[in-house]
């Protein structure tokens, strides 16, 4: 069985999820695609001069129905806190990759069947 799962917000990616089910490695990596696209989302809202409306957390809380919500939040909106404290000034992938090894490192967020 094969089920489908959306990745991200601003991707229209498809990445199946085998019915050997949703790895900690999956998580891992997606926890590095959430945190970027936190980063991305505020740096579309500083120019585009609307913040409020590239603000999707809750958009990323759904896509990713495999992570815990409270470690899609916190990825995302880390992603969202750095690109803001910078300025913009970032690259989103780049740092994506550290930032969200880091606050994986030793965890499993992957929601609990």
């Amino acid at each position: 069985m094969n089920r489908v799962v959306m990745v991200g917000a601003l991707s229209l990616l498809c990445v199946p999820i085998l019915a050997f089910g949703y790895t900690q490695q999956d998580a891992n990596e997606d926890a590095s695609f959430i945190w970027a696209s936190g980063c991305t989302d505020f740096k579309a809202g500083m120019n585009a001069g609307d913040f409020r409306g590239w603000l999707r957390v809750g958009d990323a809380v759904k896509t990713f129905k495999g992570i815990k919500g409270i470690a899609v939040n916190k990825l995302y909106m880390d992603g969202w806190e750095i690109a803001r404290g910078l300025g913009g000034v970032v690259n989103c992938q780049e740092m994506a990759t550290s930032r969200a090894a880091d606050y994986v490192s030793g965890a499993d967020i992957r929601q609990a069947e």
